[in-house]
């Protein structure tokens, strides 16, 4: 302790109260442990604190112990893809994002996977003939010459890139080419394929179970439909649709005209769950097919990090800090969320309910049973009070087109993915709003080469234009003779020096330009009137009503003639199905934070221990707005 001088020295009084610190010291071994027990020792304290809190109050509120819950339940088994001309069972499907999202390959346009088939076929083919490998080397050696199936390079320069060129030139001859083995997707005859080889000695029998082998390897290999009208994608709004449907059988009791139909109208996130169907359709006579009953015991209360604890004296989870928000008065999400969790979180419990993938239930009630053995029933809460229904609902399914017509009580468990692999988009379209130019416009960001690898999207219609201009002087070339050559070329240096004093001219006076340029991989849409032929098309739609329509983009140099440009990606030019192209979209499919599609390849494994490969399209939330620095009608 400080002594009496000290004491009256305040320089030393501000130090000691600043740095000292009092601090319990134990001097026996019982001390530290009556410490930390934090005893009360004033019993008429701790009354009061419960008196202050309405702890005296009787409200015989006992806690739940044992649950019991009454429920039907039904297995959905048909799905209707948007554009799909029958259903699809979905006792022997496959998941059901694959089944939403799965595209066809466009064989023609990738070729590594054309050379992947041919290679796996002579795989096959090796084995199938394996007692006479001589007749394996005359079918292989035949069927790889380009007149037959081979490898051979497109007539046109543009339909392909130069690292493409090269990896034909690499393979030919050398493999059989996989596409010309599946023409539109479809396997080639046998009896063709016999044609091909004008050996009579081969087996027409062993052939066939070659190409039988081939294509049970390429549909497990990848995941698509046998069509290319079968699919759930919506050009003009940028997502999937499908719809689900239970149908009762005529022939069991009572079931005539019995049905329940889900509908999902704006998948396309990636993430397909219970909240993504509502119910279109129910009949009034509409019934499960099973009921069960389940009886848990001790349910559990929720938890969540920062929750407030129930017991006294107890350490609170530190991750969260509610007492540090500082919600405004105009903020009720967050007010909402402190409420629930200061004063109502110790209130609610939880059970497990265990429902078959691909269920639809409907719960009847609950039994809950009390810690002072009291039943109490919960129905579903729907109440007509004063010619108003009121109703609670969470995690129920909502009518589309009559929302009173919910009961509250239906849960959808679609035979969904948990965990899957994504690879890197290979084709990525950003949709922009370009305020200045009043357009939309459609950035091809990542494109897919002729080998199946994603590129930069300028850079790619860059050099597609390059080889445009290379593959009309090579043709001009190539018709010329060669003192015809030798005149093209004095021709083609004098239009050069003649463009560059020209320019020179040119470049001193002010220029009239009726477009600025825009990147070459920018698509424009422009509001536009929907035509009366195409009206029916779009639903709600009339003769007056816009709709964003893809322009065209022309090659807008200078000295250079004006040359259309298209799209290189499978999203907005679908080549298999004109159709699925996107040539409108409507004018709220795009905000003003704009939109991103990708396509990428998807992989999982599912519960049959199959595995599924396919192709799919994800849309997600743009960057805002941008510029394309398009401006009309400008002096340079």
């Amino acid at each position: 302790m400080p002594n009496n001088t000290q004491e009256d020295n305040p320089e030393f009084e501000k130090y000691f109260v600043k740095q000292a610190r009092i601090e319990p010291r134990c001097r026996s071994k019982d001390a530290m442990q009556q410490g930390l027990e934090a005893q009360i020792a004033d019993p008429l304290w701790a009354l009061a604190r419960q008196w202050q809190i309405a702890e005296f109050k009787a409200e015989d509120n006992g806690s739940p112990i044992r649950v019991k819950v009454e429920y039907e339940s039904t297995l959905i088994d048909e799905a209707h893809l948007l554009h799909a001309s029958s259903p699809t069972d979905l006792n022997n499907a496959p998941p059901l994002e694959t089944l939403v999202e799965r595209e066809r390959l466009n064989l023609e346009k990738n070729w590594r996977i054309r050379v992947q088939v041919g290679q796996q076929f002579e795989r096959i083919i090796r084995k199938v003939f394996n007692d006479t490998l001589t007749v394996y080397k005359k079918i292989i050696c035949t069927l790889r010459h380009p007149s037959k199936l081979g490898i051979a390079q497109p007539t046109t320069l543009t339909a392909i890139d130069d690292a493409t060129e090269r990896y034909i030139s690499l393979m030919q001859g050398r493999v059989i080419d996989g596409w010309r083995l599946y023409p539109d997707n479809h396997i080639i005859d046998v009896k063709a394929l016999y044609g091909k080889l004008d050996n009579s000695s081969v087996d027409i029998q062993l052939l066939g179970e070659a190409l039988q082998k081939l294509n049970k390897w390429y549909k497990q290999i990848y995941n698509q439909p046998d069509t290319a009208t079968e699919s759930a994608w919506k050009p003009n709004e940028l997502e999937h649709e499908f719809t689900l449907q239970k149908k009762i059988p005529p022939s069991s009791p009572g079931g005539r005209g019995k049905h329940i139909t889900l509908r999902a109208p704006d998948y396309r996130n990636g993430d397909l769950d219970w909240y993504s169907t509502d119910i279109e359709s129910i009949s009034s006579n509409f019934s499960f097919s099973t009921q069960k009953e389940s009886s848990y015991s001790n349910p559990e209360r929720i938890g969540f990090a920062g929750k407030p604890n129930e017991r006294w004296w107890a350490f609170e989870d530190h991750s969260v800090n509610l007492a540090a928000l500082n919600p405004d008065t105009t903020d009720l999400a967050k007010l909402m969320l402190i409420e629930f969790a200061m004063v109502y979180a110790d209130d609610w419990y939880q059970m497990p309910l265990q429902l078959k993938r691909g269920s639809l239930s409907k719960i009847n009630q609950l039994l809950v049973y009390d810690t002072f053995g009291e039943e109490h029933k919960i129905l579903p809460t729907i109440q007509q009070v004063d010619s108003e229904t009121q109703r609670w609902e969470m995690f129920t399914l909502a009518h589309l087109t009559q929302p009173e017509k919910s009961n509250g009580s239906i849960f959808y468990v679609p035979p969904t993915l948990g965990d899957r692999d994504d690879s890197k988009p290979i084709e990525e379209v950003r949709f922009i709003r370009d305020e200045g130019a009043n357009l939309v416009f459609a950035i091809e960001h990542t494109v897919q080469n002729n080998l199946g690898h994603a590129i930069d999207g300028f850079e790619a219609q860059l050099e597609k234009l390059l080889r445009l201009d290379k593959s009309t002087i090579d043709e001009s070339f190539v018709v010329a003779t060669p003192e015809e050559r030798k005149q093209l070329l004095a021709e083609l240096e004098e239009l050069l020096s003649a463009s560059d004093k020209n320019k020179t001219q040119q470049d001193q006076l002010p220029r009239y330009r009726l477009a600025s340029p825009v990147p070459h991989n920018w698509i424009p849409f422009k509001p536009c009137k929907i035509p009366l032929s195409m009206v029916n098309k779009f639903p709600n739609a009339t003769q007056d009503s816009i709709r964003l329509r893809r322009a065209t983009m022309l090659r807008n140099e200078t000295d250079e003639e004006a040359i259309e440009i298209d799209s290189m990606t499978c999203i907005l030019r679908n080549p298999e199905n004109a159709d699925q192209s996107v040539i409108w979209l409507n004018e709220e499919t795009v905000p003003r934070a704009g939109l991103k599609v990708m396509l990428t390849r998807q992989k999982i494994r599912w519960v049959d221990g199959r595995t599924y490969v396919w192709w799919g399209r994800k849309v997600k939330t743009g960057r805002g707005e941008g510029r394309s620095g398009l401006r009309f009608d400008s002096i340079v």
